[in-house]
């Protein structure tokens, strides 16, 4: 039998075409929100997430965090973070160089391979770029960090904050936008639906 999600429902009990509308608009991208929620939930009033003013407020108050480091702390701390970098780089560059060594030998291996027909001559050709390119990235990932001063580290994560700042408001007022013309979306709807 071909029925769908909303055709089941009906099958279940009588609806008004009010029920139904609005047990459909749930698929459409304007109640994307509700995916995960039943068919049968009823539709509410929508609000914007409040996840890019927490982290706008989180990056307000690092950035006076940071402002009140004094000047020894923000060298230790730059030296913490180099320490870091370097550790994590020779971590990556032990990493890379056995996936290097394992890329080597697969293509080793695809290059004494025969493929058994002209038509799988394209997929030797594949194989061998893309270990090719995994082979480049290994030889490429092995960055030295960059030593910053106290201040020059402070001033670094200051100004990361300050970014997080901006594109946060401006994805919050895209957030907020989505949210009005979803609210209207529903509520034409349901006028509609009332007459």
């Amino acid at each position: 039998m071909g029925q769908t999600t909303y055709t089941e429902e009906l099958g279940k009990k009588d609806m008004t075409l009010k029920e139904f509308t609005l047990m459909c608009a749930h698929s459409f991208d304007m109640l994307m929100r509700l995916h995960e929620e039943s068919v049968n939930t009823e539709i509410p009033e929508f609000k914007p997430s409040n996840l890019h003013l927490d982290i706008i407020h989180e990056a307000q108050k690092k950035i006076l965090e940071l402002q009140r480091w004094t000047a020894l702390r923000a060298e230790r701390e730059a030296k913490k973070y180099f320490n870091d970098q370097v550790r994590s780089n020779e971590e990556q560059s032990e990493r890379n160089r056995n996936l290097g060594k394992r890329y080597l030998h697969m293509l080793e291996k695809v290059a004494s391979w025969v493929p058994p027909t002209e038509k799988h001559k394209a997929l030797k050709s594949f194989m061998v770029d893309q270990l090719a390119v995994g082979i480049k990235d290994c030889l490429d990932s092995s960055a030295v960090p960059k030593w910053l001063s106290g201040p020059q580290y402070r001033d670094s994560l200051i100004k990361e904050k300050r970014h997080d700042i901006v594109y946060h408001t401006r994805e919050y007022k895209k957030e907020v936008e989505r949210t009005r013309v979803s609210n209207e979306w529903v509520h034409i709807l349901k006028d509609s639906l009332s007459q």
